[in-house]
């Protein structure tokens, strides 16, 4: 008696451009995460308190990595594939966890770009109190227009489900409104990617350094224009996707762009804070190197470069009168990762060095008198 076998295989409705966006978006966040873990192990906690910088970054790329874990869920399901190569529900579920990812990642962005502005208040002048009230002001727009996005896109169809499944019954009268606030939010994104990497520019230039120091972090914070070119790109592919008779597979070139977007911001955005303490491992490197072949060569790298801010020791001024400065690393790193005195080690420090000093006269009646000395090291 013959027997028959039933073989099952497990179908998936990963396919068309999907493994190719699952791993080139892969590769991003990887590099993402790395980076800001070394951006957090060198920083560390300094006097006890971690800068503000350090607590967005953290927070975006938290946000960032759910938001990506959605969306490699939706790839799953069959984003970047053809309509016709999927069921029902797995176009359902693939636009339902798109959707999901992007709310997620529209909250990561906003956290991205509070780090760079906290980075830059940091270098700022405490002085400058109109420019830095430019800089909060930038955050304010940045969360509130993203906050406004989620909220017009959440709510824009009656009931919320019909968003992702629009076989149900209902309407969705809110689809042109939160349609056109998308270009709207698209060009502020892009507007101030562009603005806060030339924002350093007008810091840097005047202060006393050499041309090519100048130059140098100036192109570096520069490159954080690039997300500028994702945003228009992605925003430009709004128009393709509204009248879409094939959502699956035009969501794909969208959420490539909405991904780059996402994760150059946090990359590009670690890597001055990080350019210290690179320069430093090469100069283990090649300290070690020329060690090894009996030169006794030493490279010192490690100190060309990083912003040394000086603040109030407000307890100190409370006692006694005179200056009193307290110095506030922002981008210089010692050779163990962690903040140091670059003031101390006049014969390492390189680069830009900015000090506050405050003098401070314990006489009735009389106002301080407030001056910023700039001082290359």
């Amino acid at each position: 008696m013959a027997t028959s076998t039933t073989t099952t295989t497990t179908r998936s409705a990963l396919g068309g451009r999907g493994p190719a966006i699952l791993a080139g978006g892969w590769i991003l966040c990887g590099l993402g995460v790395i980076l800001v873990a070394l951006r957090l192990w060198a920083a560390r906690q300094k006097a006890g308190k971690l800068r503000w910088d350090f607590f967005w970054i953290t927070l975006a790329i938290t946000w960032c990595i759910a938001s990506h874990a959605c969306f490699t869920v939706s790839l799953n399901y069959g984003l970047g594939n053809h309509v016709k190569n999927l069921r029902y529900s797995e176009i359902f579920n693939a636009l339902h966890w798109v959707w999901i990812s992007l709310f997620v990642g529209i909250v990561g962005g906003v956290f991205s770009k509070f780090a760079i502005i906290a980075l830059l208040l940091e270098v700022q002048s405490p002085n400058a109190k109109k420019r830095r009230m430019m800089l909060w002001m930038i955050g304010a727009i940045l969360a509130l227009t993203g906050l406004t996005q989620i909220l017009l896109s959440w709510l824009k169809c009656e009931p919320v489900a019909k968003l992702w499944n629009p076989t149900l019954a209902g309407t969705c009268p809110g689809a042109l409104r939160a349609a056109n606030f998308s270009y709207f939010q698209g060009a502020v994104n892009a507007a101030t990617d562009i603005f806060l990497s030339l924002y350093p520019i007008t810091i840097v230039w005047n202060l006393q350094t050499t041309i090519k120091v100048k130059i140098g972090f100036c192109a570096l914070m520069a490159a954080g224009a690039i997300p500028s070119l994702a945003v228009i790109i992605r925003t430009l592919q709004l128009k393709n996707l509204s009248r879409s008779k094939d959502v699956t597979w035009d969501f794909g070139p969208f959420m490539i762009w909405a991904s780059a977007e996402l994760w150059t911001v946090i990359i590009i955005g670690s890597i001055p804070p990080l350019r210290p303490l690179f320069l430093r491992l090469f100069s283990k490197v090649s300290s070690q190197v020329a060690t090894s072949k009996g030169t006794g060569a030493r490279t010192d790298l490690g100190g060309q470069t990083g912003f040394t801010m000086s603040k109030i020791n407000k307890s100190a001024l409370e006692k006694k009168g005179g200056i009193s400065t307290h110095t506030e690393h922002v981008l210089d790193l010692e050779s163990d990762g962690s903040t140091e005195n670059v003031l101390a080690n006049d014969h390492l420090a390189r680069g830009i060095t900015v000090t506050h000093d405050i003098d401070v006269k314990n006489t009735l009646g009389r106002p301080s008198d407030v001056s910023d000395d700039i001082e290359r090291a």
